[in-house]
């Protein structure tokens, strides 16, 4: 199990990287909507050619019968990373991760609470909100050091081109 958190965690710094790469992509080509059509097109190649190496082929009859309303999953994908590639290069990776963060864990605290899309219910205990409002807390404190780095940083910038 151990591993496992491992593998998430991994998984957790490789978003951290490339979702602002997306961003900065965006930037190059001058276009977030691209950018995003480019990462949706490889994304799609790619996983369409590892399912074809080493996919199960009756899963093909299996996605014919799955809950259409399923695969519109691909638009809440693309609104995700479209406002990762806008919305990164303009409040940074830092507030843009912990912001998404602490949406992730109240939607899943929810979700356990109410048993949506699980097999188990899990109610919301004191200490789960405890934990919730720490991570709402460490946002907030996190975002707010960030902002007076940023005025720190203008503020240097302004006293240099003074000069």
């Amino acid at each position: 199990m151990t591993v496992l958190f491992g593998i998430a965690a991994i998984v957790g710094v490789i978003a951290g990287l490339y979702l602002p790469m997306n961003g900065r992509l965006a930037e190059q080509v001058g276009s977030p909507l691209l950018a995003t059509a480019v990462f949706f097109t490889v994304g799609a190649l790619t996983a369409v050619l590892v399912w074809m190496l080493v996919g199960d082929s009756s899963a093909l009859d299996r996605l014919r019968r799955a809950d259409r309303g399923l695969l519109l999953l691909g638009v809440v994908s693309f609104g995700i990373i479209l406002s990762a590639t806008i919305l990164i290069p303009r409040i940074g990776p830092g507030a843009y991760f912990v912001c998404t963060i602490a949406g992730q864990v109240i939607a899943g605290v929810a979700l356990s609470h109410f048993g949506v899309l699980s097999p188990q219910t899990l109610p919301l205990t004191p200490l789960k909100a405890l934990g919730v409002a720490a991570l709402i807390f460490g946002v907030v404190l996190i975002r707010h050091v960030e902002g007076q780095q940023v005025r720190q940083e203008d503020s240097s910038r302004h006293h240099l081109s003074d000069r």
